[in-house]
């Protein structure tokens, strides 16, 4: 292997020990000489300030692992990449990602500037604050600024295949060919912040515990962001990510697993903006405000103990013999209390969300969550009518979905339906197929125009109108809409508008001879959500 060197030689650590083991793994075998390496790393380490001996407790820990030759290769690697500045290029073929991870450094969070508070000592600290740190934005020559929207990512390292995956080659690489389509959009479209609405870390969230302090094992946590986060979307992880939690960030089912230390990255990384589980951010653009209320509805998935759907539970029995409890951080005191604790503060953040909507004078007005649009649809009709809720930002289910009343989507229409969503709800969409996990890709469901399997949205933002596009790994727009602002004439002409009757799943899918109305109507043996609103569901209810 050859480096060529680019810029200062002061070494600056842009790599962790585990990408730079993804690196030399990527060599062939022999082209690594493993005691230059390790003695080229001690070498500038000393030569330059890196703390050797912290890399090498990082290395160490994966030792059990990875073996501990691999394991000083990955601390060698790693730091040679650091101290030649980050720009280090490998003269032969390998996976975009290792070029990608050869990043400049992050912008630290200081809690000395103006709007930064400290790190807190325990993840409910901050709870429903409004994050102060200064993001600047700038608006192409139309005056608008551009925004990504991404969720359900986080791919499990080293190899970030999608959870689940079933060897699929073409599906292998789908959160990389994601990252990869969002970049060479972001070099026209230059995305001033990007909005995420979580599932950050597949499967069980990160390996740390949910009663140890945010700033527990900082090595680890900056690790575990480093390989699942910035060495995917190399340049756009140094944007702002306004971020909340998704289910598996607890644990997916259990709920002990490090989200505190998510929160806590938010007071190392300057662009990792997650404060607190719920917490809101208003952006000044240049000629208008836009104010995102970042909520936590993981309620959703906080069933008793004994529920049958253990897989997706956060309080089932797989907490058992586990932490316990998350008490230190002002979460569940015990499993048993997991439940209530879930369901107890997500009737608190509505109310604080109504209180804070009302206080509101923003020009657009944003909510962003976890669990998707249709959940709780009477109560953000009511925060739309009386408070002038425009967009609702959504994921969780594992696909895109553009939500407007005139798709011409069958499926998407009979989601709409189900759950009462006309034009009197605000605009929704879901961005839950970021590539962490397999995509759900319904057999029955019309894959196409509003609703793909795997994705990410791009809004473009005026004072006077936001345009959705819903986006494929190729690049390739496949869904689109333009909202208004409320307190406008076109918002209120948008919010007449009525979901179409003719069409839709009911006649295509829903009832048919494979799919009785007992089995896909709720509380039939296999219920479906998009058939809830066909009238063949209505009959039985009345029956």
């Amino acid at each position: 292997a050859h480096w060529r060197r680019s810029g200062p030689s002061r070494c600056h650590v842009g790599l962790s020990p585990l990408e730079g083991l993804r690196l030399a793994d990527s060599l062939p075998p022999g082209q690594v000489p493993l005691v230059r390496l390790a003695m080229a790393a001690e070498v500038m380490a000393r030569a330059d300030g890196v703390e050797s001996e912290l890399l090498i407790d990082q290395a160490a820990a994966d030792a059990p692992r990875a073996g501990w030759r691999r394991s000083v290769t990955g601390i060698a690697v790693a730091t040679v990449a650091a101290c030649f500045g980050g720009a280090a290029v490998l003269q032969q073929s390998r996976p975009v990602t290792t070029v990608e991870s050869l990043r400049k450094p992050f912008k630290l969070y200081d809690d000395k500037l103006p709007g930064c508070p400290p790190m807190p000592s325990r993840s409910d600290q901050y709870d429903g604050i409004e994050d102060k740190r200064p993001v600047k934005v700038k608006h192409d020559k139309n005056g608008a600024a551009n925004v990504f929207v991404l969720g359900d990512w986080g791919a499990t390292t080293p190899s970030h295949a999608p959870f689940a995956w079933n060897g699929q080659q073409w599906e292998a690489h789908i959160q990389q060919d994601i990252a990869n389509a969002m970049s060479a959009r972001a070099k026209w479209a230059d995305p001033q912040y990007i909005l995420n609405v979580g599932d950050n870390f597949y499967v069980e969230g990160l390996e740390l515990s949910c009663n140890a302090p945010p700033n527990d094992n900082p090595q680890v946590t900056s690790s575990s962001f480093s390989s699942v986060w910035q060495s995917m979307y190399g340049p756009l992880a140094n944007k702002p990510w306004l971020s909340v939690l998704g289910n598996h960030d607890y644990g997916g089912w259990r709920f002990d697993k490090g989200w505190p230390q998510q929160i806590g990255y938010s007071f190392v990384n300057y662009n990792w903006i997650m404060p607190a589980r719920y917490y809101m951010k208003r952006i000044e653009h240049p000629d208008f405000v836009a104010d995102y209320f970042m909520i936590d509805s993981n309620a959703y998935d906080a069933k008793d103990f004994n529920d049958p759907a253990t897989s997706h539970n956060i309080c089932s029995p797989h907490n058992t013999g586990g932490v316990g409890t998350c008490a230190n951080n002002g979460g569940m005191a015990s499993i048993d209390a997991c439940k209530d604790w879930f369901w107890g503060s997500y009737a608190k953040q509505k109310q604080w969300l109504e209180n804070k909507l009302a206080a509101s004078d923003a020009d657009w007005k944003v909510v962003v969550t976890h669990f998707p649009c249709g959940y709780d649809g009477p109560f953000y009709r009511d925060m739309k009518t009386k408070h002038g809720l425009d967009l609702l930002v959504t994921g969780h289910r594992h696909q895109q979905e553009l939500w407007k009343p005139d798709s011409n989507s069958k499926y998407v229409q009979s989601m709409m339906k189900a759950s009462l969503w006309d034009g009197a709800a605000p605009a929704c969409f879901v961005t839950g197929g970021g590539g962490g996990i397999v995509s759900e890709a319904f057999g029955y469901a019309d894959y196409g125009e509003d609703l793909l399997t795997y994705g990410f949205f791009h809004l473009t933002m005026n004072k006077a109108w936001l345009k959705i596009e819903l986006v494929k790994p190729d690049n390739t727009v496949h869904g689109n809409w333009t909202i208004y602002p409320h307190g406008t004439k076109k918002a209120e002409e948008q919010a007449k508008a009525t979901l179409r009757d003719d069409i839709g799943l009911c006649a295509d899918f829903c009832g048919d001879m494979n799919n009785p109305w007992g089995k896909v109507c709720p509380g039939g043996s296999a219920p479906f959500a998009s058939c809830a609103g066909c009238k063949g569901c209505s009959n039985m209810a009345k029956d």
